[in-house]
């Protein structure tokens, strides 16, 4: 479990970057006059705490592996176009566009998100509010902000490298995690902030395979249940990305998994179904590339829930912290052993936008001194717990028993 829990903390951090540059990697990719198509669409894996959650993108942009020091940004699609993530789930994707590109290898894309909405109407039949370009409606229809920390205005970076042959069309999905984009800085009933920082991964339609089932009450399985959510844990491979989505209304889900880059082989995963209220369901599964697994069902049983609170406390230096963040961020893993391998079963993340100090979550960025409330409701259970965040490494607790609530647990950095 220990060597999990390392390997965990790291890939549980953001899994996108500020722009700081294009390039990395020395390459043979001159130019060879030859041509090839990028088509690049956009997806989610919704979040049922929301009724809407509407991003603006203004354009993306491609890097080609070069040897020169200061290669080009390649304009691939601009778009100036509001988009509802949550409309965007089970293999309904947006087009983003096309683009003919030079033959070669492709190492990063960045993603510029609008300051200004289109003019299109929203879920409540509304225009888009124009100062908020970013936005979501919560369960009451009622509007907040997105805010977006500074550093992302260049750009948000997305290192896939990827092909682009002659003749041939390469399409890329870009998959944005709703759930682990969205943090709420304080209580929103004490003046607190809903916080945006894109969780982006690149899915290509090469050497992946389809994922296809549905999520029933164990007691009841004529019952679906829709709202939970199915992840993919890669299991061997530091690589590949963990991909998650959640049920629809008749409990069906879709789920895109990578190979990595060996194609021809195979790959484990774990696929976890989680849902409050409910005990978590696991199945293995091995995929080969260009498959579809249907009929890939979990049952999930009713669970006794536990609450467990504390105080997430530490220190860290404001130059110490990552590009465009104001404060840090902290991702509380709540892990299980399912089928023998350990999988994040809960998690919560608290963040603060370095404005809003509150009870409930504050930052001295003087002296660097943090101090964060939570609280989180799990299935009873034991479990080791992972606190991780970047710029502090991780913090880890074994053994953690929550069979009785309430439940308290501190963590120290």
């Amino acid at each position: 479990m220990k060597s999990f829990m390392k390997t965990f903390g790291i890939i549980s951090i953001l899994s996108v970057f500020l722009l700081l540059g294009c390039g990395g990697g020395g390459s043979n990719s001159a130019s060879s006059g030859t041509t090839g198509t990028l088509s690049l669409s956009m997806i989610d894996a919704s979040d049922e705490s929301y009724k809407a959650v509407y991003v603006t993108v203004k354009e993306v942009a491609v890097c080609q592996e070069t040897e020169d020091e200061d290669p080009e940004w390649r304009t691939v699609a601009t778009l100036n176009k509001t988009y509802n993530l949550l409309t965007l789930v089970n293999g309904v994707t947006a087009a983003l566009g096309e683009s003919e590109l030079e033959a070669g290898t492709y190492n990063q894309m960045r993603l510029i998100l609008g300051n200004q909405p289109d003019n299109t109407t929203n879920i409540l039949g509304n225009i888009h509010p124009q100062s908020m370009p970013q936005y979501l409606i919560d369960g009451n229809n009622e509007t907040h902000e997105l805010k977006v920390p500074s550093g992302y205005n260049s750009g948000i970076k997305l290192v896939h490298p990827f092909e682009i042959e002659d003749g041939k069309t390469t399409e890329l999905i870009l998959d944005f995690d709703v759930t682990r984009s969205i943090h709420l800085a304080g209580k929103i009933e004490k003046n607190g902030k809903y916080i945006l920082r894109p969780t982006i991964k690149i899915i290509g339609t090469y050497n992946r395979a389809i994922v296809t089932g549905m999520v029933f009450n164990a007691a009841y399985l004529d019952q679906p249940l829709p709202g939970a959510t199915v992840t993919a844990w890669p299991m061997g491979d530091a690589s590949l990305s963990v991909s998650s989505t959640q049920t629809n209304q008749d409990g069906a889900y879709t789920l895109y998994l990578g190979l990595g880059e060996n194609p021809g082989q195979t790959q484990d995963y774990t696929l976890v179904s989680t849902l409050k209220g409910f005990a978590p369901d696991c199945e293995p599964l091995t995929v080969a590339a260009d498959q579809t697994y249907p009929d890939t069902d979990f049952g999930l049983s009713n669970a006794n829930m536990v609450t467990i609170s504390g105080m997430v406390t530490g220190h860290i230096d404001a130059s110490a912290l990552p590009q465009g963040v104001d404060a840090p961020s902290i991702h509380i893993s709540f892990v299980q052993d399912c089928l023998t391998l350990p999988v994040e079963v809960s998690f919560i993340d608290t963040t603060d936008d370095g404005n809003n100090a509150t009870t409930d979550i504050f930052y001295n960025s003087n002296n660097g001194d943090f101090q964060y409330e939570y609280e989180i409701s799990v299935p009873s259970g034991t479990y080791d717990v992972v606190a991780s965040s970047e710029g502090l490494g991780n913090e880890e607790i074994s053994d953690f028993n929550a069979t009785v609530s309430p439940a308290t647990l501190d963590i120290s950095f």
